[in-house]
């Protein structure tokens, strides 16, 4: 099988290990120490046992595969535009490089609970290992626009998952900044993530079982 058809279907399958242990980590072993007090969130790590290690290593195996999309995708969508395909990279590899920034912060608080040191000190790095992914998911809304314009050009893939990424990118812009400026508003807006989520599974899923003509759409 060529490269033409094999990098699509590589990027593929690495894009839907990225949504799964993104969702993992995030969901479903993170968000439950993401408490307001220390004291509570200490109680939660050391009741959930390996809950925090593992969404680490969940985070280590996605950062992973983040650059490996990143540049094959770069690879994919050039002939859409070489230039902007060259921006999309940039600001997924942004985000990829704040993800890892934000890991240290979790290695950190994991470090001191395991170490019986200052909880507050601990609670403190958590809270900032969750604003450092908030601020890598701006990067990211930029590569998702972006990408979006490069996937409509494309006439490899339909215009349908480019618009769907770009309405997941201006969901990752909007509830980032939420996040940060107006947590009140955040829960409220949460729900809007769904789209971020049916959006990038279908570009994941259409890459691995359909693969791309490296054609460029016709203006």
């Amino acid at each position: 099988m060529s490269t033409a058809h094999t990098a699509p279907r590589t990027a593929g399958a690495f894009y839907l290990a990225i949504i799964i242990l993104g969702l993992s980590a995030e969901l479903v072993l993170r968000t439950q120490f993401l408490r307001p007090d220390a004291e509570t969130t200490a109680q939660l790590v050391a009741a959930a046992g390996h809950a925090l290690p593992l969404a680490i290593i969940a985070d280590t195996l996605m950062l992973a595969a983040d650059v490996v999309v990143a540049v094959l995708l770069y690879q994919i969508l050039k002939p859409a535009g070489a230039t902007l395909t060259l921006a999309a990279m940039i600001f997924r590899l942004m985000q990829a490089a704040l993800i890892g920034g934000k890991i240290m912060f979790d290695l950190s608080a994991l470090l001191t609970y395991r170490a019986g040191g200052d909880i507050i000190s601990a609670h403190h790095d958590l809270m900032l290992a969750a604003v450092g992914y908030d601020l890598g998911l701006i990067f990211f809304g930029i590569n998702s626009l972006i990408t979006a314009i490069l996937v409509i050009r494309l006439a490899g893939l339909p215009s349908l998952l480019g618009y769907g990424l770009g309405a997941a990118g201006l969901v990752y812009l909007a509830g980032a900044y939420l996040r940060i400026l107006s947590p009140a508003l955040y829960d409220a807006f949460a729900p809007a993530y769904a789209i971020t989520i049916l959006a990038e599974l279908a570009f994941a899923l259409w890459l691995l079982i359909r693969g791309v003509r490296a054609t460029e759409r016709s203006a």
